[in-house]
Protein backbone atom coordinates (compact mmCIF):
# COMPACT_ATOMS: atom_id res chain seq x y z
CA UNK A 1 0.00 0.00 0.00
CA UNK A 2 1.48 3.42 -0.74
CA UNK A 3 0.58 5.81 1.76
CA UNK A 4 1.19 10.08 1.47
CA UNK A 5 2.75 10.80 4.73
CA UNK A 6 1.22 13.94 6.60
CA UNK A 7 3.55 16.76 6.94
CA UNK A 8 5.04 16.66 10.67
CA UNK A 9 7.31 19.13 12.37
CA UNK A 10 9.70 18.35 14.50
CA UNK A 11 7.81 17.00 18.46
CA UNK A 12 6.53 20.36 20.05
CA UNK A 13 8.35 21.22 23.21
CA UNK A 14 4.98 20.65 25.34
CA UNK A 15 4.66 17.25 23.57
CA UNK A 16 8.06 16.19 24.05
CA UNK A 17 8.38 16.41 28.01
CA UNK A 18 4.54 15.06 28.46
CA UNK A 19 5.59 11.93 25.66
CA UNK A 20 9.25 11.73 27.79
CA UNK A 21 7.95 11.99 31.17
CA UNK A 22 5.54 8.49 30.08
CA UNK A 23 8.18 7.28 28.13
CA UNK A 24 10.44 7.52 31.44
CA UNK A 25 7.23 5.82 33.38
CA UNK A 26 7.04 2.70 30.90
CA UNK A 27 10.77 2.22 30.37
CA UNK A 28 10.67 -1.06 32.63
CA UNK A 29 9.01 -4.21 31.31
CA UNK A 30 5.93 -5.64 31.45
CA UNK A 31 2.61 -3.20 32.85
CA UNK A 32 5.11 -0.36 32.43
CA UNK A 33 6.20 -1.17 28.75
CA UNK A 34 2.50 -1.64 28.05
CA UNK A 35 1.95 2.03 28.86
CA UNK A 36 4.37 2.66 26.57
CA UNK A 37 2.87 0.69 23.50
CA UNK A 38 -0.88 2.35 24.79
CA UNK A 39 0.81 5.50 23.94
CA UNK A 40 2.18 4.28 20.41
CA UNK A 41 -0.56 2.03 19.16
CA UNK A 42 -1.61 3.06 15.40
CA UNK A 43 1.11 5.33 15.13
CA UNK A 44 2.82 5.66 11.20
CA UNK A 45 6.71 5.59 11.52
CA UNK A 46 7.48 8.43 9.10
CA UNK A 47 11.11 8.78 7.68
CA UNK A 48 12.88 11.99 7.52
CA UNK A 49 12.19 12.38 3.42
CA UNK A 50 8.54 11.20 4.53
CA UNK A 51 8.45 7.53 3.36
CA UNK A 52 5.99 5.71 4.94
CA UNK A 53 7.94 3.13 7.13
CA UNK A 54 4.92 1.34 8.58
CA UNK A 55 2.35 1.36 11.66
CA UNK A 56 2.43 0.24 15.23
CA UNK A 57 -0.19 -2.94 15.14
CA UNK A 58 -1.12 -6.26 15.50
CA UNK A 59 1.47 -8.20 13.77
CA UNK A 60 -1.06 -9.81 11.46
CA UNK A 61 -1.49 -6.50 9.76
CA UNK A 62 -0.14 -5.85 6.55
CA UNK A 63 1.49 -2.62 7.61
CA UNK A 64 2.23 -3.45 10.73
CA UNK A 65 6.44 -3.01 11.81
CA UNK A 66 5.98 -6.36 13.52
CA UNK A 67 4.76 -8.63 10.47
CA UNK A 68 7.06 -10.03 9.31
CA UNK A 69 6.09 -10.95 6.25
CA UNK A 70 4.82 -7.68 5.58
CA UNK A 71 7.15 -4.61 3.91
CA UNK A 72 7.29 -2.94 6.67
CA UNK A 73 8.41 -5.94 9.71
CA UNK A 74 10.77 -7.97 7.14
CA UNK A 75 14.47 -7.91 7.66
CA UNK A 76 14.62 -7.64 3.58
CA UNK A 77 12.22 -4.39 3.07
CA UNK A 78 13.31 -1.39 1.36
CA UNK A 79 10.90 0.60 3.82
CA UNK A 80 11.86 -1.32 6.81
CA UNK A 81 13.71 -0.50 9.74
CA UNK A 82 15.14 -4.25 10.55
CA UNK A 83 16.13 -4.29 7.23
CA UNK A 84 20.19 -3.56 8.53
CA UNK A 85 20.94 -2.62 4.88
CA UNK A 86 18.01 -0.06 4.26
CA UNK A 87 18.64 3.50 4.41
CA UNK A 88 16.28 3.15 7.17
CA UNK A 89 17.74 0.58 9.44
CA UNK A 90 21.87 0.31 8.67
CA UNK A 91 24.08 1.36 11.45
CA UNK A 92 25.41 4.21 8.95
CA UNK A 93 22.76 5.90 7.75
CA UNK A 94 21.73 9.05 8.79
CA UNK A 95 17.96 8.69 8.32
CA UNK A 96 18.50 4.86 10.23
CA UNK A 97 16.80 4.52 13.45
CA UNK A 98 19.70 2.01 14.15
CA UNK A 99 22.31 4.86 14.04
CA UNK A 100 23.55 6.16 17.25
CA UNK A 101 24.71 9.41 15.47
CA UNK A 102 21.35 10.22 13.50
CA UNK A 103 20.73 13.00 12.49
CA UNK A 104 17.47 12.22 11.09
CA UNK A 105 15.61 8.90 12.46
CA UNK A 106 12.23 8.03 11.83
CA UNK A 107 9.49 9.96 13.32
CA UNK A 108 5.96 7.94 15.49
CA UNK A 109 3.24 10.19 13.88
CA UNK A 110 -0.76 9.86 15.14
CA UNK A 111 -3.49 12.30 13.81
CA UNK A 112 -0.71 14.40 12.04
CA UNK A 113 1.18 15.09 15.75
CA UNK A 114 4.46 14.13 15.87
CA UNK A 115 4.76 11.41 18.77
CA UNK A 116 8.68 10.70 19.50
CA UNK A 117 12.09 9.85 17.42
CA UNK A 118 12.71 6.31 17.09
CA UNK A 119 16.27 6.36 17.42
CA UNK A 120 19.38 4.99 19.37
CA UNK A 121 20.85 8.21 19.44
CA UNK A 122 20.70 9.58 22.89
CA UNK A 123 20.80 13.27 22.16
CA UNK A 124 17.44 13.54 20.75
CA UNK A 125 14.70 13.67 22.61
CA UNK A 126 12.10 12.64 22.74
CA UNK A 127 12.71 9.29 21.45
CA UNK A 128 11.95 5.64 21.80
CA UNK A 129 14.53 3.15 21.16
CA UNK A 130 13.93 0.19 18.34
CA UNK A 131 14.15 -2.66 21.63
CA UNK A 132 11.78 -0.58 22.89
CA UNK A 133 9.57 -0.52 20.12
CA UNK A 134 9.86 -4.00 19.40
CA UNK A 135 8.34 -4.71 23.14
CA UNK A 136 4.95 -3.56 21.32
CA UNK A 137 4.72 -6.67 19.56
Amino acid sequence: MNRSAPHTSAPSRALSRALLAGLLAASGAGAQAQTLCDQLADAWLIASDRTFLGEVSDGLNQDSLFNRYGPHGTKTGVASIWNESSLYGSPVSAASAFNKYASTPPVLVRDGAPLAYVTTNPSIQPRVSPDQLRSCK
